[in-house]
């Protein structure tokens, strides 16, 4: 997202601050990595670091494989 106080949407970026933590702990409790959700501050003229972040969390997902969840869902 946006650095904080540097957002379009004036606190969009405050408000996912405070939602993250939230999301994780739900997400914990379906038994679900927290580490698949990842917050990082990178603005627009930040291209190297948003490159830099992107294959890093790729290779978190990677690391962590396919989710369980996805055996949860029912056969149509």
């Amino acid at each position: 997202g946006c650095h904080p106080g540097d957002c379009h949407y004036m606190e969009g970026n405050y408000k996912t601050m405070r939602r993250i933590p939230l999301l994780k702990k739900m997400l914990k409790q379906l038994g679900i990595e927290e580490e698949r959700v990842q917050l990082e501050w990178v603005s627009a003229s930040e291209g190297a670091r948003f490159a830099e972040v992107t294959n890093s969390f790729t290779q978190t997902i990677r690391k962590l494989g396919p989710n369980s969840f996805g055996s949860f869902k029912q056969s149509s």
